[in-house]
C-alpha cells in the first residue's frame, strides 16, 4: 500500500473491503474486532494504516479487546499512531460498553441470588490490582438503591471499619446492605480477617436493626458468598 494511503482515513480509501464499505454493505456485525477498532481509529501513520494500528492494539499483551478496559489513557498513547484524541475516543467507547452492561446486570439483581449481585460487580472488580471494599444499599422492598467505594487497600488487604460501614448505611437511608471486596490473587476464599470483620459487622448490624444481607468476595470471575455458605444467619429470613 502506498504511504499516502496509510495516512488516509478509511472513508477516503477506495477499497470495497475496507471496514466502512463492508459495514455499509453487510452491517457492522459482519466486521471483525480489528475492523471495528479501525472504524474508531479512522486514520493511521506513514508506517501503519488504521487496520494495522487496530491489530497492534489487539495484540498488545495478548489481551485483545480487554485492552480497551485495562489500558489507561497514557498506555494507549504509547502505541505509535494513537494520540490523545484517539485514546480518549477508545476509552469513551469502553466506558459506554461498560455502562450498557452495568445497566443490564443491575436490572437482573436479586438480593436472594448472590450470583446476580456478584455478576453486577464482577467485570470491574475482577481486574483491580488492589483490594477494594464496596457497599451496595437496599431498601425494604429489597431493591438496590445505590453503591459506593468504602476503602482502597493494597494488593493483599483492604480495611473495613465496622462503625464506618454502619455510618454509610445510615447516611444512605438504607434498610439493608451487602458488602463486597475483591481478592487480586483471583482466589475468593475468605481470609481469617475477612471472617472476623464479617462477624463483627453482623453483630453490630443486628444491634442497630440493620439488615446485613451478605458479604461477597470477588475473585477471578468467581465469588464467595457468606450468605450462601450459611455464615450470615439473619434475625429474619430475606
Amino acid at each position: 500500500m502506498k504511504t499516502e494511503n496509510r495516512r488516509m482515513t478509511l472513508c477516503q480509501m477506495k477499497n470495497p473491503d475496507n471496514p466502512y464499505e463492508k459495514g455499509l454493505r453487510q452491517g457492522v456485525a459482519s466486521l471483525s474486532n480489528q475492523e471495528l477498532l479501525a472504524l474508531l481509529i479512522r486514520s493511521g501513520t506513514r508506517q501503519r494504516n488504521a487496520i494495522e494500528l487496530a491489530g497492534d492494539l489487539l495484540q498488545l499483551h495478548g489481551e485483545g479487546l480487554r485492552n480497551l478496559c485495562v489500558l489507561s489513557l497514557d498506555e494507549l498513547k504509547q502505541i505509535s499512531g494513537i494520540g490523545k484524541i484517539k485514546a480518549l475516543q477508545l476509552k469513551a467507547v469502553s466506558e459506554l460498553a461498560k455502562r450498557i452492561s452495568e445497566q443490564e446486570r443491575r436490572e437482573k439483581i436479586l438480593l436472594k441470588d448472590p450470583k446476580s449481585i456478584s455478576n453486577y460487580f464482577m467485570e470491574e472488580m475482577t481486574y483491580l490490582s488492589t483490594e477494594q471494599v464496596r457497599i451496595c444499599y437496599f431498601d425494604h422492598r429489597l431493591n438496590m438503591t445505590g453503591q459506593e467505594i468504602l476503602s482502597i487497600g493494597t494488593n493483599c488487604k483492604a480495611f473495613a471499619d465496622v462503625s464506618e460501614v454502619l455510618r454509610h448505611v445510615f447516611r444512605a437511608n438504607a434498610d439493608g446492605f451487602v458488602l463486597l471486596h475483591n481478592h487480586p490473587t483471583g482466589d475468593p476464599e475468605p481470609s481469617y480477617d475477612d471472617l472476623m470483620v464479617t462477624k463483627m459487622i453482623k453483630t453490630a448490624s443486628d444491634l442497630v436493626g440493620l439488615h446485613f444481607h451478605d458479604h461477597i468476595v470477588i475473585g477471578d470471575h468467581t465469588y464467595y458468598s457468606f450468605n450462601e455458605h450459611g455464615e450470615l444467619s439473619s434475625r429474619e429470613e430475606i
